[in-house]
Protein backbone atom coordinates (compact mmCIF):
# COMPACT_ATOMS: atom_id res chain seq x y z
CA UNK A 1 0.00 0.00 0.00
CA UNK A 2 3.11 2.51 0.82
CA UNK A 3 4.21 1.67 -2.63
CA UNK A 4 1.50 2.80 -4.30
CA UNK A 5 1.18 5.66 -2.45
CA UNK A 6 4.73 6.72 -3.03
CA UNK A 7 3.97 6.11 -6.56
CA UNK A 8 0.90 8.36 -6.63
CA UNK A 9 2.58 10.62 -5.09
CA UNK A 10 5.74 11.04 -7.18
CA UNK A 11 3.77 11.01 -10.13
CA UNK A 12 1.59 14.28 -8.91
CA UNK A 13 4.88 15.73 -8.50
CA UNK A 14 6.50 14.86 -11.76
CA UNK A 15 3.05 16.18 -13.27
CA UNK A 16 3.21 19.52 -11.40
CA UNK A 17 6.75 20.01 -12.05
CA UNK A 18 6.85 19.43 -15.78
CA UNK A 19 3.74 21.12 -16.05
CA UNK A 20 5.11 24.31 -13.85
CA UNK A 21 8.10 24.17 -16.35
CA UNK A 22 6.52 23.95 -19.54
CA UNK A 23 4.28 26.94 -18.08
CA UNK A 24 6.99 28.62 -17.40
CA UNK A 25 8.95 28.24 -20.26
CA UNK A 26 6.46 30.21 -22.60
CA UNK A 27 6.72 33.04 -20.16
CA UNK A 28 10.56 32.81 -20.92
CA UNK A 29 10.28 33.06 -24.65
CA UNK A 30 10.10 36.30 -26.48
CA UNK A 31 6.77 37.47 -27.76
CA UNK A 32 3.27 39.41 -25.92
CA UNK A 33 0.23 37.61 -26.35
CA UNK A 34 -1.49 40.69 -25.71
CA UNK A 35 -0.05 41.98 -28.61
CA UNK A 36 0.12 38.83 -30.87
CA UNK A 37 -3.83 39.15 -30.22
CA UNK A 38 -4.43 42.96 -31.39
CA UNK A 39 -2.36 42.54 -34.51
CA UNK A 40 -2.30 45.80 -36.13
CA UNK A 41 -4.86 47.74 -33.53
CA UNK A 42 -1.99 47.20 -31.21
CA UNK A 43 -1.59 50.41 -28.56
CA UNK A 44 0.57 50.76 -25.38
CA UNK A 45 -3.47 51.42 -23.65
CA UNK A 46 -5.35 48.63 -25.63
CA UNK A 47 -2.36 46.02 -24.71
CA UNK A 48 -1.84 47.44 -21.29
CA UNK A 49 -5.87 46.97 -21.13
CA UNK A 50 -5.49 43.06 -22.41
CA UNK A 51 -2.74 42.14 -20.51
CA UNK A 52 -4.60 43.01 -16.99
CA UNK A 53 -7.71 41.40 -18.21
CA UNK A 54 -6.28 38.37 -19.32
CA UNK A 55 -4.24 38.09 -15.57
CA UNK A 56 -0.56 38.31 -17.68
CA UNK A 57 0.63 41.12 -14.92
CA UNK A 58 0.63 39.01 -12.25
CA UNK A 59 2.97 36.92 -10.75
CA UNK A 60 4.09 33.44 -12.64
CA UNK A 61 3.25 31.66 -10.09
CA UNK A 62 0.05 32.83 -9.53
CA UNK A 63 -0.77 32.51 -13.04
CA UNK A 64 0.10 29.10 -13.15
CA UNK A 65 -1.78 28.11 -9.71
CA UNK A 66 -5.17 29.78 -11.81
CA UNK A 67 -4.54 27.73 -14.24
CA UNK A 68 -3.84 24.27 -12.10
CA UNK A 69 -7.19 25.19 -10.82
CA UNK A 70 -9.20 25.77 -13.53
CA UNK A 71 -7.91 22.18 -14.90
CA UNK A 72 -8.91 20.30 -11.99
CA UNK A 73 -12.42 21.83 -13.23
CA UNK A 74 -12.11 20.78 -16.41
CA UNK A 75 -11.14 23.95 -17.75
CA UNK A 76 -7.45 24.36 -19.76
CA UNK A 77 -7.87 28.32 -20.17
CA UNK A 78 -8.66 29.68 -23.62
CA UNK A 79 -5.50 29.43 -26.98
CA UNK A 80 -4.57 32.95 -27.14
CA UNK A 81 -3.64 31.76 -30.93
CA UNK A 82 -7.08 30.62 -31.74
CA UNK A 83 -9.06 32.89 -28.92
CA UNK A 84 -11.37 29.53 -28.06
CA UNK A 85 -11.35 27.00 -24.95
CA UNK A 86 -8.42 24.51 -25.11
CA UNK A 87 -10.85 21.96 -23.63
CA UNK A 88 -13.14 22.59 -26.63
CA UNK A 89 -9.80 22.55 -29.25
CA UNK A 90 -8.66 18.95 -27.72
CA UNK A 91 -11.78 16.99 -27.11
CA UNK A 92 -12.34 18.05 -30.73
CA UNK A 93 -8.81 16.17 -31.34
CA UNK A 94 -9.61 12.83 -29.27
CA UNK A 95 -12.00 10.60 -31.60
CA UNK A 96 -9.26 10.92 -34.09
CA UNK A 97 -6.31 10.58 -31.69
CA UNK A 98 -8.03 7.38 -30.39
CA UNK A 99 -8.78 6.07 -33.71
CA UNK A 100 -5.17 6.12 -34.89
CA UNK A 101 -4.24 4.54 -31.50
CA UNK A 102 -6.05 1.88 -32.14
CA UNK A 103 -5.35 1.13 -35.60
CA UNK A 104 -1.48 1.48 -34.54
CA UNK A 105 -2.61 -0.75 -31.39
CA UNK A 106 -4.02 -3.42 -34.25
CA UNK A 107 -1.81 -3.23 -36.99
CA UNK A 108 0.99 -4.20 -34.57
CA UNK A 109 -0.72 -7.10 -32.82
CA UNK A 110 -1.88 -8.52 -36.19
CA UNK A 111 1.67 -7.81 -37.54
CA UNK A 112 4.09 -7.48 -35.09
CA UNK A 113 3.60 -10.69 -33.26
CA UNK A 114 3.49 -13.20 -35.59
CA UNK A 115 6.53 -11.99 -37.38
CA UNK A 116 8.49 -11.29 -33.96
CA UNK A 117 7.76 -15.15 -33.07
CA UNK A 118 8.69 -15.83 -36.46
CA UNK A 119 12.04 -14.44 -36.55
CA UNK A 120 12.26 -15.40 -32.91
CA UNK A 121 12.46 -19.08 -34.33
CA UNK A 122 14.60 -18.45 -37.52
CA UNK A 123 17.10 -16.20 -35.84
CA UNK A 124 19.97 -15.48 -38.38
CA UNK A 125 17.65 -16.37 -41.25
CA UNK A 126 16.91 -14.19 -44.20
CA UNK A 127 13.57 -12.92 -43.09
CA UNK A 128 15.33 -11.78 -39.29
CA UNK A 129 18.19 -10.17 -41.37
CA UNK A 130 15.74 -8.18 -43.29
CA UNK A 131 13.14 -7.33 -40.64
CA UNK A 132 16.50 -6.43 -38.86
CA UNK A 133 17.81 -3.93 -41.60
CA UNK A 134 14.18 -2.41 -42.15
CA UNK A 135 14.14 -1.57 -38.42
CA UNK A 136 17.91 -0.25 -38.70
CA UNK A 137 16.73 2.16 -41.34
CA UNK A 138 13.85 3.36 -39.58
CA UNK A 139 14.59 4.18 -36.70
CA UNK A 140 17.74 6.12 -38.16
CA UNK A 141 15.46 8.36 -39.63
CA UNK A 142 13.48 10.90 -37.51
CA UNK A 143 9.52 10.92 -37.36
CA UNK A 144 9.04 14.08 -38.90
CA UNK A 145 11.20 13.74 -41.88
CA UNK A 146 10.29 10.20 -43.08
CA UNK A 147 6.26 11.53 -42.57
CA UNK A 148 7.36 14.08 -45.31
CA UNK A 149 8.66 11.22 -47.54
CA UNK A 150 5.78 9.05 -47.48
CA UNK A 151 3.47 11.76 -47.67
CA UNK A 152 5.76 12.94 -51.18
CA UNK A 153 5.62 9.64 -52.46
CA UNK A 154 2.39 7.74 -51.51
CA UNK A 155 0.56 11.05 -51.71
CA UNK A 156 2.23 13.02 -54.58
CA UNK A 157 3.41 10.77 -56.58
CA UNK A 158 1.43 7.83 -56.62
CA UNK A 159 -1.30 9.60 -55.02
CA UNK A 160 -2.94 6.52 -52.86
CA UNK A 161 -4.19 9.25 -50.29
CA UNK A 162 -4.99 12.63 -50.45
CA UNK A 163 -2.48 14.34 -48.00
CA UNK A 164 -3.96 15.99 -45.03
CA UNK A 165 -7.37 14.00 -45.72
CA UNK A 166 -9.22 12.41 -42.88
CA UNK A 167 -12.07 10.22 -43.37
CA UNK A 168 -14.59 9.82 -40.22
CA UNK A 169 -15.29 6.09 -39.40
CA UNK A 170 -18.68 6.78 -39.18
CA UNK A 171 -18.66 7.63 -42.82
CA UNK A 172 -16.56 5.55 -44.55
CA UNK A 173 -14.40 2.87 -42.34
CA UNK A 174 -12.83 1.44 -45.09
CA UNK A 175 -11.37 4.85 -46.19
CA UNK A 176 -10.39 5.28 -42.82
CA UNK A 177 -8.33 2.21 -42.32
CA UNK A 178 -6.73 3.15 -45.79
CA UNK A 179 -5.94 6.79 -44.85
CA UNK A 180 -4.35 5.54 -41.02
CA UNK A 181 -2.42 2.70 -43.06
CA UNK A 182 -1.15 5.23 -45.65
CA UNK A 183 -0.78 8.82 -44.04
CA UNK A 184 -2.15 8.74 -40.63
CA UNK A 185 -0.27 6.63 -39.05
CA UNK A 186 1.94 4.87 -41.43
CA UNK A 187 5.48 5.85 -40.19
CA UNK A 188 4.87 6.19 -36.40
CA UNK A 189 2.58 2.29 -36.70
CA UNK A 190 6.26 1.21 -39.03
CA UNK A 191 8.46 2.09 -35.85
CA UNK A 192 6.18 0.80 -33.34
CA UNK A 193 6.17 -2.73 -35.30
CA UNK A 194 10.05 -2.96 -35.93
CA UNK A 195 11.22 -1.78 -32.55
CA UNK A 196 8.89 -4.32 -31.01
CA UNK A 197 9.79 -6.93 -33.39
CA UNK A 198 13.77 -6.97 -32.27
CA UNK A 199 12.01 -6.61 -28.67
CA UNK A 200 10.20 -10.02 -29.03
CA UNK A 201 13.03 -11.71 -31.07
CA UNK A 202 15.42 -10.59 -28.14
CA UNK A 203 13.13 -11.66 -25.75
CA UNK A 204 12.00 -14.99 -27.35
CA UNK A 205 15.31 -16.02 -28.40
CA UNK A 206 16.84 -14.76 -24.38
CA UNK A 207 13.68 -17.45 -23.13
CA UNK A 208 12.09 -14.68 -21.38
CA UNK A 209 8.68 -15.20 -23.15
Amino acid sequence: MKYVVRKILTMILTLLAVTFFVFLSFHVISGDPATSMLGTEATPQKVAALREELGLNDPVLVQYGRWAAGLLHGDMGTSYSYRMPVTGMVANKIPVTITLTLMAFVLMVVISIPLGIYTAKHEGGVVDRIIYIINQIIMAIPPFFSGILITLIFGRIFKLFTPGGYVSYEKDFAGLFYIVCFYGHSQSWCEVLMGYLRSMNFHLSSGVV
